[in-house]
C-alpha cells in the first residue's frame, strides 16, 4: 500500500463509523508517493475528527485533490481548516477541487481557509470550487477576500467556481471577482456559475 500513487474512496451512505474514517485518513496520510486523491462522502454523520489525518499528511508528491461532502449535517469549517492545513504544505500540488452539497454548517469562514491554503500553493495551476444547497450566508466579502487572494496566484490557467443559493451574494462581489480575474494573465479555462444567488 506504501507505493500507491492514486487512490479514489467513494462512500455513500455512511453513519456511525466517525473513528473508522479517522483511522483511515491516518492511514492515507502516510503515504508518500500519492499523486492524486479522489475522496467523495455522501449523507453522512462524520464530523471535523475525521478529516485530522488530512493536517498530517506526508503527500510530497501529491499533484490533484477531489473532495466532496454531500449532505454530511455535521462539517463545519474546522473540519476543512484540518483539510487546507495540510495541503498547505504540499510543494506540488498542481490542482485541487472541492464540492460542498447540503452541509449546512459550513461557512465563509471556511472559504478564509481554503483562499489562504491557495496562496501558499506555488505550483497550483487549478481550482475548482462547488457550493451547493447550503443557503450559506456568504456575502460579498468573500470576493474581495479572493481579489487579494489571486494577486499571488499569477500561475493558474483554470477556474471553476459554483455557488447556488448564496442569497448574500451581489454585483459589488461580482466587481470584486472580475477585478482578480483581469491579473490571470496564464488563465486558459474559466468558468463561473450563480444560481438562485437573488441580489
Amino acid at each position: 500500500m506504501t507505493f500507491l500513487k492514486d487512490i479514489s474512496i467513494y462512500l455513500f451512505p455512511v453513519y456511525g463509523v466517525d473513528r473508522d474514517l479517522k483511522r483511515l485518513n491516518d492511514s492515507l496520510s502516510q503515504l508518500k508517493r500519492l499523486e492524486d486523491i479522489n475522496f467523495q462522502i455522501w449523507n453522512s454523520d462524520l464530523t471535523d475528527i475525521s478529516l485530522v489525518g488530512f493536517s498530517q499528511n506526508k503527500w510530497v508528491s501529491l499533484q490533484r485533490i477531489v473532495l466532496k461532502f454531500a449532505g454530511c449535517s455535521q462539517l463545519t469549517d474546522t473540519g476543512i481548516y484540518f483539510v487546507t492545513k495540510g495541503l498547505r504544505k504540499l510543494p506540488n500540488l498542481q490542482n485541487f477541487q472541492l464540492n460542498i452539497d447540503a452541509c449546512p454548517a459550513f461557512s465563509s469562514l471556511g472559504l478564509h481557509y481554503i483562499w489562504k491554503m491557495m496562496m501558499s500553493l506555488p505550483c497550483l495551476r487549478g481550482i475548482t470550487l462547488g457550493l451547493e444547497d447550503n443557503y450559506l450566508k456568504i456575502s460579498d466579502a468573500v470576493f474581495y477576500d479572493l481579489n487579494k487572494t489571486l494577486k499571488g496566484l499569477a500561475s493558474l490557467e483554470e477556474i471553476n467556481l459554483r455557488f447556488f443559493q448564496c442569497l448574500e451574494i451581489t454585483d459589488s462581489g461580482l466587481t470584486y471577482l472580475c477585478q482578480a480575474l483581469k491579473r490571470l494573465n496564464n488563465l486558459q479555462s474559466l468558468y463561473v456559475y450563480f444560481d438562485k444567488c437573488p441580489n
